[in-house]
């Protein structure tokens, strides 16, 4: 790849969105500037990317006139430069807080408290239904399935038949672990 083809896909890169491009094409720029040799492809996108700064200023200061705090209006100027040099990272899709794998865990467990079994009972027995159920290296420590309980605390409203559904393959299992079946 020649030089030329690179500044090309760089900068190709960098408007496209892709971070890590944008900076490398701003370190094209100024290192051309140092060695005072610039490209017109670099000089085009320097001139570009400067022009893009300046009308965030603008826009920036336009806010400021409008808005009364400053905080909001320096991370909107910084975000707001960050994609005029090319340079602000896409933003990530955020975890989910409630994986499906959870869900049926969360509502087996939810069966067992509303059984009235001992909520250190319920995250062992949740431990031990997650290693029937994908293999002996997969346990639940009791940290996560109290986490998991908590954040599927709603769950202790719903109607046992429902929260057999929503636990799925684990339903099959639910009697061995509730009182009266181990009575009888």
């Amino acid at each position: 790849m020649t030089q030329d083809e690179y500044e090309a896909e760089t900068i190709r890169l960098a408007l496209a969105g892709d971070a890590d491009a944008g900076r490398a094409a701003l370190s094209l720029c100024r290192e051309a500037l140092d060695a005072r040799s610039i490209s017109p492809r670099l000089a085009q996108f320097l001139a570009d990317r400067l022009w893009a700064i300046d009308q965030a200023l603008d826009e920036a200061e336009r806010l400021r006139e409008i808005k009364t705090s400053s905080g909001s209006i320096r991370s909107a100027r910084d975000a707001a430069i960050a994609e005029a040099l090319c340079i602000k990272r896409q933003a990530v899709k955020p975890r989910d807080p409630f994986p499906d794998w959870q869900r049926q865990y969360a509502a087996f467990g939810t069966l067992l408290l509303k059984a009235g079994l001992r909520p250190e009972k319920v995250k062992a027995a949740m431990d031990e239904a997650r290693r029937h159920n994908e293999g002996p290296d997969t346990g639940l420590d009791r940290r996560t399935a109290e986490r998991m309980l908590a954040a599927y605390a709603p769950m202790r409203d719903l109607d046992n038949e429902l929260l057999m559904h929503l636990a799925g393959p684990l339903r099959e299992i639910v009697p061995t672990y509730l009182p009266q079946a181990k009575s009888a």
